[in-house]
């Protein structure tokens, strides 16, 4: 068994920092990279080539670095996959592996050993909070033989791959989500732009009130929740959270029996969502109740198109039951249009709902495995 060796990042990477100048930017040239494109390497500014040859001599990125994020968010680190020229800001450092396999160089970075030697040497002080390029090249850690690191390269090269592919298959199932909704809803005219057969009537103005009982969930407590669904707790439980859907987990008894819910106050006030079946709501939730059929999918999704400028923002950001009743929605009045069109949408959502999962269970696996590999 090969002992792992602490070393430094300065002993593994030449640290270099981007430019300090503030770029004149043009429509076209040289892509020009921050911590708001470390993502995805997909730029949104250019620059010169003469800015780029004069502010970046020797330290031209390629294929094989690493960018590190050094102001604000520290230590997110990205591996540049293929070669073109970028120039890039202070905000980032770009680390030149030597005697390092590059994606191993990259998990290494994300492990929660060097995420925290990173934060311990950040200037917390500063605002936004910083780490200096000699702090960076002192930051230690432990490295395997290079065959190891290869392998371990690899491994996590495939995780990575696959929560990107399920990433894009998120992006587009959401670009399809709003592509049915310019076509199936009459926002901006009297009727949708693609109608189901046999519906031809002009969509209606209504107050939210008018169609439904406006009301609100109730206190629970958490401890009388369970985290799974068990035969005795069996009803969901929703809040203002959005992370899973607003489950918070599952509760004895019900308040409600399909019905429409948006959150009141807090950061996600007017987030508005269709609920089938019977649920119990938490007080953070106004809940709309019909009992002509107007709780669905397609109405809920009118709503929340509105929700957003009648949200008060002073302090607190709040959305409470007298506002929500006042909401002017357009929608057809023939409930079997609504549901053609919500059942639409339901599929929709559901794909949505399963990726977000797929991905979450990727990254986890993901952090299980730094935890576990890297020490």
């Amino acid at each position: 068994m090969v002992t792992w060796e602490q070393r430094e990042l300065g002993d593994l990477a030449d640290v270099f920092d981007g430019t300090h100048q503030t770029p004149e930017y043009v429509d076209k040239g040289i892509n020009f990279i921050s911590v708001e494109n470390i993502d995805t390497l997909i730029p949104n500014k250019f620059v010169t080539k003469d800015f780029y040859n004069k502010n970046y001599k020797n330290k031209f990125p390629e294929k094989g670095d690493v960018f590190l994020t050094r102001i604000g968010d520290v230590g997110t680190p990205r591996l540049i996959d293929k070669n073109g020229d970028m120039a890039y800001y202070v905000t980032l450092a770009l680390l030149k592996p030597k005697n390092i396999d590059s994606s191993f160089l990259v998990s290494n970075i994300q492990s929660s050993y060097v995420q925290n030697e990173l934060w311990r040497k950040t200037l917390h002080i500063a605002f936004p909070k910083k780490i200096n390029l000699g702090d960076i090249n002192k930051v230690t850690t432990k490295v395997p033989s290079i065959n190891e690191q290869n392998k371990i390269g690899v491994f996590f090269n495939l995780i990575d791959s696959l929560i990107t592919l399920h990433n894009k298959k998120l992006k587009f199932l959401k670009k399809l989500e709003n592509a049915y909704s310019v076509c199936l809803f009459a926002f901006k005219s009297n009727a949708p732009l693609v109608r189901f057969s046999n519906f031809n009537n002009d969509w209606e103005m209504f107050k939210v009130k008018d169609l439904f009982t406006v009301t609100r969930g109730q206190v629970l407590s958490v401890d009388k929740i369970s985290k799974f669904k068990t035969d005795n707790n069996k009803f969901p439980v929703y809040s203002s959270q959005t992370h899973n859907n607003g489950l918070l987990g599952y509760y004895h008894d019900f308040l409600f029996d399909t019905a429409i819910t948006w959150t009141t106050d807090g950061a996600n006030a007017g987030t508005v969502k269709f609920r089938s079946g019977k649920f119990y709501s938490t007080n953070v939730n106004g809940v709309l109740i019909s009992d002509d059929g107007y709780a669905c999918e397609a109405v809920a999704k009118i709503i929340e198109k509105e929700t957003p400028r009648w949200v008060v923002r002073v302090g607190n950001p709040k959305l409470m039951n007298n506002v929500m009743s006042d909401i002017t929605i357009k929608i057809s009045s023939d409930i079997n249009e609504l549901e053609k069109i919500s059942n639409i949408f339901v599929k929709i959502n559901t794909l949505i709902e399963l990726e977000k999962d797929i991905i979450e269970k990727y990254e986890n696996l993901k952090k299980e495995y730094l935890n576990y590999l890297f020490i």
